[in-house]
């Protein structure tokens, strides 16, 4: 029983950092929303005019390979 408590426990301690994540997560992208508007625009124009990078070049250029 009393190990029952303890993974009850536990759970209930992921399950509310979880939502305090989540809470904070949500926060920072209502505080950032224009600047991550203009990096998904800039994004997407850069992709639809050819400028793209292969996850190949990436790790290349990072020394990932």
């Amino acid at each position: 029983m009393k190990r029952l408590l303890s993974l009850a426990s536990a759970v209930r301690s992921l399950i509310d950092s979880h939502r305090i994540t989540e809470a904070e997560l949500d926060r920072l992208e209502a505080l950032h929303f224009e600047d991550l508007k203009r990096q998904k625009e800039r994004s997407e124009r850069e992709f639809r005019e050819g400028n793209v990078v292969t996850w190949e070049e990436v790790k290349r250029r990072n020394g990932l390979e």
